[in-house]
């Protein structure tokens, strides 16, 4: 989706507790449109990767999998 798009979610997505990742080196996603998503959403937490698409959801679930699951487990407690 484009930003205009993903804009018109803003309202119920700040009503829920948000963790982004960030690829800084993406084609698939571009890195600017991700970084418009982080400060249209502003997440309540933010990861950035200096790699590609692939890598970062690789390296997001191999280095940060505690971290990504007790911060959903966090906000299911709420």
């Amino acid at each position: 989706p484009d930003s205009v798009e993903a804009l018109s979610y803003k309202k119920v997505i700040q009503e829920k507790d948000l963790f982004l990742m960030v690829s800084e080196d993406d084609e698939t996603v571009s890195t600017d449109l991700q970084q418009n998503w982080v400060e249209a959403f502003e997440p309540n937490k933010v990861k950035s990767f200096d790699n590609n698409h692939f890598w970062t959801i690789v390296k997001s679930w191999w280095f940060y999998e505690k971290e990504v699951s007790d911060f959903f487990k966090k906000s299911f407690e709420k």
